[in-house]
Formats: C-alpha cells, structure tokens, sequence
C-alpha cells in the first residue's frame, strides 16, 4: 500500500472496520514511514478527542429544541400567484409606455436639436455671407 491509501484508510484502521489483512498491512507500514506514523497518530489523538466529548442536558435540550424546529411546517408568508402576475403585467405595462414616453421625448429633443443646429449653421452662412441674405424678406 502506498501512503495516499494508508492516509485515506486511518479512521477506519482506528475503529477497527478494516480486514485483518488490510490492518496487517497498515501496521508493516505504519512501522516503516514515519509521515503515515505521525499521520496516524494525529487522527488518533483527534478521534479521541471527539470521542470524549459529552452531551450534558442543555446540549440535548438544545439539539430536541432545533429538530423541533426542523420538523415543524415550513410556515412562511407567500403572496398569492395571481398577485404575483397582477404586479408583473402592470410592471411590464409601466414599463412599455414609459419607455414609449421616454422614447418619443428623447425623439423630440433630438429634432429639436437637429433643427437647432441646423438653423445656426444656415445663419452662420447667411451672416458669413453678405450678398446672400436668406431672411431679407421677413
């Protein structure tokens, strides 16, 4: 066995849950590479530990207390479906002539603009030019 699978079966080695072959051949290599060594006996001590940790009463009490509420009906506010596609349809309502709105607006402004620009550039021209009056007549 090489190390990865030496390592991979430690906890299984320690409760006893392995073959006898299989532990056989985990204790000759355990005696010869002292990193699965030094592995082994950190999972040993850390199991250990877990092992001797008790539950005193309020820990059980906690623990009934939280599966309590685990179990019981899942109890939350819900909105109703046809609320839920009421406020969709008035929101893509909204949405469409207000962007209609927003869309003619920015129309409008750009004409404005356009027609803005264009009249200062005739007038530039007009004034630039003296024997070319284009507002002689008005």
């Amino acid at each position: 066995m090489n190390c990865n699978n030496i390592q991979s079966l430690a906890v299984d080695f320690h409760l006893q849950e392995l073959d006898k072959a299989t532990e056989e051949s985990i204790r000759l290599h355990l005696s010869s590479c002292d990193d699965c060594k030094a592995f082994y006996d950190f999972t040993e001590k850390s199991l250990g530990q877990i092992q001797s940790i008790t539950i005193n009463e309020s820990s059980e009490e906690f623990y009934e207390g939280v599966m309590q509420k685990l179990n019981k009906k899942d109890k939350r506010f819900t909105i109703p479906k046809f609320v839920q596609i009421g406020v969709a349809a008035a929101m893509i309502f909204i949405a469409v002539f207000s962007g209609s709105y927003l869309g003619e607006y920015g129309a409008n402004t750009i004409d404005e603009g356009y027609v803005e620009a264009l009249t200062n550039e005739i007038m530039d021209i007009d004034m630039a030019d003296n024997d070319f009056d284009l507002f002689k007549d008005l």
